[in-house]
């Protein structure tokens, strides 16, 4: 995992961040002094109408070190075909039957048993709201 202090070092990851406007000194500090430990696995890909349509899936498992897993995340990782068109105000393009795919998949689960909804479903949530 990359060191990460700065808005500066999030850049390196992330360089279309900087059309936000923070200064790459800003520091970042930990929410609610939060710091998870994650474990991924590769689950392979799906492939959705168009066969070069397809996103990557991991099963991510985010715990503190103490503790057993707080988080577990369904990762689903989309490549972009195209760049972004010049002057446009999106950061990312992705082609419409892969987004809705992959919307698909997302919701498909969503207010259904397998799920317990009073459960963090982010390490964003978790770290926030419910986790201490």
């Amino acid at each position: 995992m990359p060191k990460v202090e700065s808005f500066h070092d999030v850049l390196q990851l992330t360089p279309t961040l900087s059309k936000l406007g923070i200064s790459t000194t800003e520091t970042l500090s930990k929410v609610n002094n939060f710091e998870a430990n994650e474990i991924s696995y590769d689950l392979g890909d799906i492939k959705f109408d168009d066969e070069k349509d397809k996103a990557k899936v991991q099963l991510s498992l985010w715990h503190l070190s103490d503790r057993s897993p707080v988080i577990v995340e369904f990762d689903i990782d989309v490549e972009l075909r195209d760049s972004p068109k010049k002057g446009s105000k999106e950061l990312e393009e992705y082609p419409t039957a892969l987004t809705v795919g992959v919307y698909k998949l997302y919701m498909a689960p969503q207010g259904k048993d397998i799920i317990d909804n009073t459960s963090p479903k982010t390490k964003t949530d978790f770290a926030y709201h419910r986790g201490f």
